[in-house]
């Protein structure tokens, strides 16, 4: 299973990303990438639209403060 995590900014998802970089935190089934799109909807949509198309994951799980 290949898991895309997405979010604005480094600052919202900063604690995730060190636990995802440890290698003992995830199985060997899963791997999952982090994205971080940049703020508003307009940059979000597009950054995510083009990493969609080009890596095909099978979960999407957007991740922040949400304003």
């Amino acid at each position: 299973m290949f898991l895309l995590l997405i979010s604005a900014t480094d600052y919202e998802i900063g604690e995730t990303a060190l636990w995802l970089n440890n290698p003992s935190t995830l199985l060997n089934v899963l791997k999952a990438e982090l994205l971080i799109s940049g703020i508003g909807q307009l940059q979000t949509a597009y950054t995510l639209g083009k990493k969609i198309s080009e890596m095909k994951p099978d979960l999407v799980i957007q991740a922040g403060i949400g304003g």
